[in-house]
């Protein structure tokens, strides 16, 4: 069973959003609709989502429509966002690439303070696209 939870720290100014279990477009896709909500109640656009404890089972038609999806639905492409994986799931990096096509800020991680120390940065100073973490 899969779900998810999205919760704003405001002395960090960052929303967290966290995914457990085995998930698939529909959940991701409620979840994108909550977070969407999340920042606009908070104004925050700096998103770290960790889905170490995830099992992303989606098609790469799926995977490939993730950020017109997240269009879509209304995250702003001034967002932010820092996607921490595990290693067994590198589609997320394939994803990394199509968002950022799309003109996202989205970077993926294995590293959650790396990720974290990313976001923390201020935007003109965040680590460049092309680099890995």
């Amino acid at each position: 069973m899969s779900q998810f939870s999205i919760r704003y720290n405001p002395e960090e100014d960052i929303i967290r959003v966290e995914m457990l279990g085995e998930f698939d477009a529909r959940m991701l896709s409620a979840s994108t609709a909550a977070l969407v909500e999340e920042i606009q109640r908070s104004a925050c656009t700096r998103v770290l989502m960790d889905h170490r404890q995830a099992t992303p089972k989606l098609s790469v038609v799926e995977q490939y429509r993730r950020p017109e999806i997240g269009a879509n639905l209304g995250v702003p492409r001034s967002c932010r966002i820092a996607i921490v994986y595990r290693k067994s799931h590198d589609s997320y990096r394939f994803i990394e690439t199509v968002g950022k096509n799309w003109g996202f800020m989205v970077k993926t991680f294995q590293v959650a303070e790396k990720a974290l120390e990313s976001l923390r940065k201020p935007a003109h100073l965040a680590t460049p696209p092309d680099s890995r973490e």
